[in-house]
């Protein structure tokens, strides 16, 4: 296997989608796991109640997002029922005004963060 064929496999390994809505819901984001750092930097911003930290954390993460309509960025009065399109200014923007948003992903890319650990303790079983 090639050094690039192995990055596109651990790469991808590490995409998830996260809901935003719960179970069910319309709206997610897909994130790329975070370090191990990250995430402890992650769950001591959501300790301490620090929205904005955990925004800046989640940016460099995140990849992409679906569901997400321009009405849920602007308004039902404003914006249409299109997709909104994804980019991290204008996540950065979603985000500020959504705290159960930052709340759910900053909490699954925690968790994200712990299962990959594990993976990587496990025997191999080779």
């Amino acid at each position: 296997m090639s050094p690039d064929a192995l990055l596109a496999q651990l790469e991808a390994a590490r995409l998830r989608w996260v809901p935003l809505d719960g179970e069910g819901g319309t709206r997610s984001v897909q994130i790329e796991t975070p370090s191990q750092f990250r995430a402890w930097k992650l769950l001591d911003a959501l300790r301490e109640g620090d929205g904005d930290a955990v925004i800046e954390l989640l940016l460099p993460i995140a990849r992409d997002w679906k569901g997400v309509t321009l009405a849920d960025l602007q308004g039902a009065g404003v914006g249409s029922s299109d997709a909104a399109p994804f980019g991290a200014r204008v996540l950065r923007f979603a985000l500020a005004d959504r705290p159960a948003w930052v709340t759910q992903l900053g909490l699954e890319a925690a968790k994200a963060a712990k299962e990959a650990v594990e993976r990587i303790k496990a025997p191999a079983g080779n």
